[in-house]
């Protein structure tokens, strides 16, 4: 009975979890058309690529080799069947496929079979530099990958260490000695270590048992301070090599402190088995070629005899490639023989191209001896809607007709002719009401890039961040953009109602308002006053509510200074303009005033009394007590609530807490205000309890609108797109692409939608979360007679609880697990169908 009245309890409070935050659920529009200058972009919405890598892997079990590209930028995957022919390239979009990976994948992503079951398992880095694999344990067809495991190593310390790899770097990974299992090489100080896997040689079966075998594989130095390559060097540390000796005993580590940085590309180029690699270097803007001339049976004896400065040969240095190159060698085009792709390994660096660098070679010698011939420098980029570096997109109907654009703002956009400031492109919507359709009609759109905004003489501004709305109440939309400084620029829309949008620039660091970095500007009546407000995000994550104190025709944001009077004793009237309603100012409360032409008046002052029949503020001033400092015309108070809904605490990425962006992306489902807030670490937070609740805190009730992964530095707009009665999303993300996603259900008792209820799909619910380490599991649609199982993963992917499920509601108990965050699973027959973030606190 005690269990019967727990398990009631529960139920009701279940209930009224879902009564009151529903939430929608999301699903990938990729198959929405987008063309540009008369071309469909076969995979428009795939997301942009920044610095990609690339693997393979047969995910439909046809036999053939498909495509996974891993971004760094954004730690972003990217599936693709192969739909090839003999000799062909042609590969489709297949974000299906996302839900196979794990989360949390860092800098370097490769897939290689270790354990010679003919399936290839996933090796990649976490924020330690540490190597996590994760073995596939699924079939032909049906790729699963098990939970994440550490690698350590042997080396001379008696505790065997973590195997590590160098964030920047990309390491080698291949069966170097020709044993039949995989090895390691990883950079040093400025020379490469070689991680030998021992697991033939001591149990006789493929695994993954290393020991440090040689700290200067291949008897060659890089420069440590530039790309210069030195052979038989050694010996300038005098560093022992067993694997040369043949001695059998471990190579006396030196020097090995992490060198940032190198790629390594393992290839045996003269088809004599042993492993010559391709070198990036991070100061370079080509690969080298390193020959190996090891002939020994069993490849104890690698060693470097010579190398090509500048790998393949191009006449027209199409071999070139700004800056830290990346090499991937494969068959892309289907003919047998392995092609090559050069691109860059790093987003951080402002010379880095992030557009059309993807340099793809096909291979038209032979196995043996291959022949890399140029094809073409944005292979895949071309099929995709790629805007450089960071995207911010906005719903907007530029042109009236009923249909939703879209307006794309980047941070940069950087390629081989050109470095260009942030630009916006703009996409017009030629479908229909249901059935959107897009043509990038303008990829610089206003040419916002031509415009100094941050001042005269200044460059253009980046990071454009766009809001609409009628800021002079003339029935049309003007346009604030939002930049990395985190000021707001105004262009009033000049067109007649109904006629094409015609923007032009009518106050930069519009009202003087500033909120650090990364300005995410929305506008709407938050405070429901019949007036539009602003509503701005930043850099450190907090909100920023600008309330209109003016007037539909002439808004004020922050209040404009006519005159400062003083009156005595350290008191000075600042008269202001514009006749703003000064309601909820706080009586002795620090303002920020501004833009003074004195020195002395401007700066974080107390209020002392307001007075709204002559719209003026006294504040206390203790520098100087005298009308020396009387002065007109000039400043700005700033009145703002800069954390409205406590929506930081919640938005925070633990892992870099000075870079936690929020957007304030804000709709109304049945009648009540809710709130999206896209983060920096690829998630959607959701929020509700907001309308007459703006100065409290709202309810937080999903930790990631989203089932899968789609970059990092997440950006959006939300809009019923295809007019369906549900809430659809465009994002941007780190790489300089699109998605678009549509509301594909919501979850709650009094959904609109009730179709959802029915679907086949399980859904997670984990509550209370935060946790001490009690909390229940709900599995929405649950269905008798499936097999439901429950999987707790900790942050470096190490399974903490695997249960099987056999009822709607479960209480399950971690408590003696580490404060912190933890990701469950649910697997419905065996399949992941939901994901949720847990945080133990």
């Amino acid at each position: 009975m005690q269990f019967s009245r727990k398990t009631t309890i529960i139920f009701v409070m279940f209930l009224f979890h879902q009564l009151c935050f529903g939430q929608f659920t999301y699903e990938l529009a990729d198959t929405i058309q987008v063309s540009e200058n008369g071309k469909l972009l076969k995979s428009a919405l795939a997301g942009g690529f920044n610095a990609p890598q690339f693997n393979n892997i047969d995910l439909d079990g046809d036999g053939k080799m498909d495509l996974i590209v891993f971004d760094r930028a954004g730690h972003k995957i990217t599936p693709y069947l192969n739909k090839g022919g003999l000799g062909s390239i042609n590969y489709e979009y297949a974000p299906q496929y996302l839900k196979i990976f794990p989360p949390f994948i860092f800098d370097w992503m490769k897939l290689i079979d270790y354990d010679c079951d003919g399936r290839a398992d996933l090796f990649h880095g976490n924020q330690s530099s540490n190597v996590i694999v994760h073995r596939n344990i699924g079939s032909t067809g049906n790729i699963q990958f098990g939970p994440g495991e550490l690698l350590f190593i042997k080396s001379n310390s008696s505790f065997p260490q973590n195997l590590s790899a160098i964030k920047t770097d990309i390491p080698g990974i291949a069966d170097i000695d020709g044993d039949g299992d995989i090895d390691f090489l990883t950079f040093g100080a400025t020379q490469l270590l070689y991680q030998k896997n021992v697991s033939m040689d001591s149990l006789g079966v493929c695994g993954l048992k290393f020991e440090l075998r040689s700290v200067c594989w291949g008897s060659f130095t890089e420069g440590g301070l530039d790309e210069q390559i030195f052979l038989d060097s050694c010996g300038f540390n005098t560093i022992v090599n067993p694997e040369l000796t043949g001695d059998g005993t471990k190579g006396t580590q030196q020097n090995t402190d992490k060198h940032a940085g190198s790629t390594v590309t393992l290839y045996d180029f003269d088809n004599k088995n042993g492993m010559d690699l391709l070198l990036g270097d991070i100061s370079s803007y080509s690969v080298k070629r390193l020959i190996n001339g090891d002939m020994s049976p069993d490849f104890k004896s690698s060693k470097i005899v010579s190398y090509d400065g500048v790998y393949p040969p191009d006449s027209l240095n199409r071999n070139k490639i700004a800056i830290f190159p990346a090499a991937y060698i494969q068959d892309f085009n289907n003919d047998g023989k392995d092609d090559l792709i050069l691109t860059v390994n790093t987003s951080d660096d402002t010379n880095a191209l992030n557009a059309k660098n993807i340099r793809l070679f096909l291979n038209n010698g032979t196995v043996g001896n291959p022949d890399f011939t140029y094809l073409k420098s944005d292979f895949l980029q071309d099929e995709i809607l790629d805007f450089g570096r960071g995207s911010l997109p906005t719903f907007f109907d530029y042109n009236s007709d009923g249909l939703m654009d879209i307006v794309v703002g980047n941070e940069y956009y950087l390629d081989d002719s050109s470095k260009i400031e942030g630009r916006l492109a703009l996409l017009k919507n030629v479908g229909t009401l249901n059935y959107p359709k897009f043509e990038l009609v303008n990829r610089n759109y206003l040419q916002i890039d031509t415009l100094p905004l941050l001042g005269f003489g200044s460059r253009a501004t980046r990071r454009l961040s766009t809001a609409f709305g009628d800021l002079d109440n003339d029935g049309d939309k003007d346009m604030i953009i939002g930049d990395e400084s985190g000021k707001l620029h105004y262009f009033e829309n000049v067109a007649s109602i109904g006629a094409e949008a015609d923007f032009r620039l009518s106050e930069q660091n519009f009202q003087q308002i500033e909120v650090g970095e990364n300005a995410n500007p929305r506008i709407l009546d938050l405070d429901k006053d019949g007036k539009l407000d602003l509503v701005v995000g930043e850099i450190l994550g907090n909100l920023n509510f600008f309330k209109n104190r003016g007037t539909n025709a002439n808004p004020i944001f922050t209040l404009k200074i006519d005159s400062i009077i003083w009156e005595g004793n350290y008191i000075y009237r600042y008269y202001l303009g514009g006749n703003p309603d000064l309601s909820g100012l706080t009586i002795n409360k620090r303002y920020e005033i501004t833009e003074t032409n004195i020195p002395a008046n401007k700066g974080f002052l107390y209020l002392t009394s307001i007075n709204q029949s002559n719209y003026s503020l006294t504040f206390r001033n203790y520098i100087i007590d005298s009308d020396t400092i009387n002065e007109s015309g000039k400043g700005y108070i700033g009145v703002v609530y800069d954390s409205i809904g406590n929506v930081r605490d919640f938005i925070s990425d633990n892992r870099n807490r000075s870079s936690n962006n929020s957007q304030p992306l804000f709709y109304e489902y049945q009648g009540k205000l809710q709130l999206l807030s896209p983060t920096n670490d690829g998630r959607i937070k959701s929020f509700t309890d907001i309308d007459s609740n703006i100065f409290g805190s709202f309810t937080y009730y999903q930790d990631n609108a989203l089932e899968v992964n789609l970059g990092y530095n997440l950006s959006g707009d939300v809009y019923d797109l295809n007019n369906d009665g549900k809430i659809d999303i465009v994002l941007g993300n780190e790489s300089g692409g699109i998605n678009i996603l549509y509301g594909d259900g919501f979850v709650g008792i009094d959904d609109q939608h009730p179709s959802f209820q029915s679907s086949n799909k399980s859904g997670l619910s984990v509550f209370p979360n935060p946790t001490d380490g009690e909390f229940n599991i709900q599995i929405t649609n649950f269905k008798e007679g499936n097999n439901y199982q429950i999987k707790i993963f900790d942050l470096v992917g190490k399974l903490i609880l695997s249960k099987s499920i056999n009822q709607e509601i479960t209480r399950l108990d971690i408590n003696q697990q580490n404060k912190g965050i933890y990701f469950i699973q649910l697997l419905t027959d065996g399949k992941v169908s939901r994901s949720e973030k847990l945080v133990i606190r």
